[in-house]
């Protein structure tokens, strides 16, 4: 993503730190997120940095399973009902933000 931005490696390795230092999944990882332990989190399992930050990147308004403080993790066998939940929030960011 960054190296759309710029080709010099000075300036990535400063969007790199950047980036990190305002992660809230890399923040959740490293135990300095409020309200969200470190011990509350998956490590050593396939995909575990998806279902994190699905906890660390709360909603600022909350949503139907969460609070603005912490995100929540809502999975489904079915692919319907997984492809029905990624529209439903998808259309509800982008009525947030107003587009159209």
């Amino acid at each position: 993503m960054f190296e759309r931005i710029s080709d010099d490696p000075d300036q990535l390795e400063t969007l790199f730190e950047l980036d990190g230092a305002t992660n809230d999944r890399l923040l959740g990882d490293a135990n300095l997120l409020t309200g969200v332990s470190v011990h509350e989190l998956l490590f050593g399992v396939p995909h575990a940095h998806i279902v994190n930050a699905a906890f660390c990147h709360a909603r600022p308004g909350g949503g139907r399973f969460s609070s603005p403080e912490r995100g929540a993790w809502y999975a489904s066998f079915d692919p319907n009902t997984a492809r029905a939940e990624v529209a439903f929030h998808k259309a509800e960011e982008l009525r947030e933000i107003g587009w159209s």
